[in-house]
């Protein structure tokens, strides 16, 4: 069993490309800048997304939600990275929301314009390794929530920088259920004492 260190990477992956800033400053050049507030959305499910967008400044969640409401996250969006690409080779509406967690700064560009520039400097070799790492990192997280119970996904999950919300959103729960989880595990004394943060 992998340690609670590497458990979070799968479960709470975050996404940057390996393009370099040269071809990104190529692929995206003379498009406009789009100032994201936190809450704001790029595209919500079942949107077509007709834009690529490169993430320079903030952070960006994506996830799913379903009849009910309850929220997946799926994985976070650093600086550096390109947003949309699977989405609009797909040529269906979107399963996913794209979310600003706070306030960030995206370059948008036409998915038809993004392509045929990437294709004309070299670069969709590049873009397809990186959605294939996307992929598997994904495939992976799926495969791990299935392995693990709720109980083990919270314990490994507990850490400073995540709060029980979105603990709960990682693993497709509630907050009331990961608060309740870990007071049961505090009082078996199976939980480490280590807290882990409430809601901000």
């Amino acid at each position: 069993m992998m340690d609670n260190a590497e458990f979070r990477q799968v479960i709470c992956p975050s996404f940057r490309t390996t393009l370099d800033n040269e071809t990104m400053n190529v692929l995206f050049a003379d498009c406009r800048a789009l100032r994201v507030k936190k809450g704001e959305s790029l595209y919500s499910q079942g949107e077509r997304p007709q834009d690529i967008y490169w993430l320079q400044k903030g952070k960006v969640e994506t996830y799913v939600t379903n009849a009910r409401g309850r929220k997946k996250t799926i994985c976070y969006y650093l600086p550096h990275s390109y947003i949309g690409v699977i989405s609009a080779l797909n040529e269906k509406d979107d399963i996913t929301t794209v979310e600003a967690k706070e306030l960030s700064q995206v370059l948008v560009c036409p998915s038809y314009t993004f392509f045929d520039r990437a294709r004309r400097h070299g670069a969709m070799e590049t873009l397809y390794k990186d959605m294939c790492m996307l992929c598997s990192l994904l495939a992976h997280q799926v495969a791990m929530l299935s392995l693990y119970t709720a109980k083990e996904k919270i314990s490994c999950l507990q850490s400073d920088s995540l709060t029980q919300q979105q603990i709960g959103d990682f693993i497709g729960s509630t907050q009331v259920h990961v608060a309740r989880t870990i007071k049961q595990m505090k009082d078996a004394e199976n939980f480490p004492s280590r807290k882990v943060r409430n809601l901000s």
